[in-house]
């Protein structure tokens, strides 16, 4: 019978490539060298593990002295992904990694170790879930189990259970880890001693010794992807609506510190993978860079500000102050004074309502209505005649608007 593959004889080796050529596509959808594939002679001999490794290795070339991923594109990634962690009051640090390190080994792939790359930026990179579970792990192992604790941990990450009664969502988002500038990759080698004890040790017989874990077992190499020493930027933020205290602030800092030199990102980190710290240097540079970036957002929100402003009417300008001045005091708890310069600016805006025809009446409703929450502001008109008079004028204003 005759076999059919996916993929053309001719089509044995992975073919030169541009820079911008994504290597995690050729990883995942185009591993060429099936072990049953026998049509070239040079390969009939080659065992199934030589074949892996040399995939592996056209993979590592691929990105050749250029290394893995475009540096014109994580940059960019890098100013949008900034965007936002300003718009959410995020945290950013970069941390360098020690050594080599691995992420997605578990995934799919006729290699039998999988890889985890970005979708568009064609790097390598760690999961936002994976980082959260990191920093998870090492708080609940870092503190004592209390109430306390729990309660904490159920606030910033989340339910652990599935429970439909107990599900809550956490107050941290977690974002993807990803290099901010290209990494170089390596294959790396697996050399299990007992592979068929881990795997069939279960069904171990007296007459098949090599399920039995013994010095006379044949090693099987087994070849990975690895990427060498490079530098990771990590980010969390505050869902929209949730603000988060220093301390809590601080807390997830020191556990991602902690957890990223102690415990390791990724796979492999009990043989050294995996171990990082955070570059001063780098994460002084995004602290600029964005701080930077604030200023001239702010300007910019400067400038627009003024430009609609400069479209408003008199009248919508008067209520747009009012406005904001009342919100100002309300949301920082300001001790209510009927004599600063709120009370002024509204005795002004409803003596100009009275002796202009400017006003629209919808703008008298609205002044009226500002008025009144002034005034509950303050405490109310008892005892206070300036008060009174005040709201004796607005109303006037509005019955005479009325008719």
């Amino acid at each position: 019978m005759t076999e059919v593959f996916p993929l053309y004889q001719q089509a044995n080796k992975i073919p030169k490539q541009r820079q911008s050529t994504h290597a995690g596509l050729y990883f995942d959808r185009f591993y060429n060298l099936n072990e049953a594939q026998s049509d070239q002679k040079s390969r009939k001999d080659e065992s199934p593990e030589t074949r892996k490794s040399g995939f592996l290795k056209e993979i590592e070339r691929m990105s050749g002295e250029s290394k893995c991923g475009n540096p014109s594109e994580l940059r960019a990634y890098q100013d949008r992904h900034l965007n936002l962690l300003i718009a959410l009051n995020g945290v950013a640090r970069v941390y360098r990694s020690d050594w080599h390190w691995v992420s997605g080994l578990g995934l799919p792939n006729p290699v039998e170790n999988g890889f985890l790359w970005h979708p568009t930026l064609a790097t390598p990179y760690l999961s936002g879930a994976a980082v959260k579970g990191l920093v998870r792990a090492w708080i609940e192992q870092d503190a004592a189990e209390t109430k306390e604790k729990k309660q904490l941990l159920k606030k910033l990450f989340g339910s652990d259970t599935k429970q439909t009664t107990e599900q809550q969502t956490g107050d941290i988002i977690f974002f993807d880890a990803f290099p901010i500038e290209p990494v170089e990759l390596t294959v790396d080698t697996i050399t299990p001693h007992y592979s068929d004890w881990y795997s069939n040790g279960n069904n171990a017989t007296i007459d098949n010794p090599e399920t039995v874990p013994a010095d006379w077992n044949t090693t099987q190499p087994i070849p990975f992807l690895a990427i060498k020493q490079s530098k990771l930027m990590f980010s969390f933020a505050a869902r929209p609506g949730i603000s988060l205290s220093e301390q809590e602030r601080l807390l997830i800092k020191t556990a991602l510190d902690d957890a990223l030199q102690w415990l390791g990102a990724g796979a492999k980190t009990a043989v050294g993978y995996g171990y990082m710290s955070e570059d001063l240097n780098e994460t002084n540079r995004l602290g600029k860079e964005r701080r930077k970036r604030e200023e001239e957002l702010r300007k910019r929100e400067e400038e627009r500000r003024k430009r609609e402003e400069a479209l408003l009417r008199p009248a919508e300008k008067t209520l747009k102050w009012l406005q904001n001045a009342l919100n100002h005091r309300l949301d920082n708890g300001i001790q209510p004074n009927p004599s600063d310069e709120l009370r002024q600016k509204l005795a002004e805006a409803i003596k100009k309502a009275e002796e202009s025809d400017e006003w629209l009446s919808t703008e008298v409703e609205m002044l009226v209505a500002l008025a009144d929450r002034c005034i509950e502001y303050w405490g109310g008109c008892k005892g206070n005649k300036k008060l009174t008079t005040l709201q004796t004028s607005a109303h006037q204003l509005l019955e005479k608007h009325s008719c």
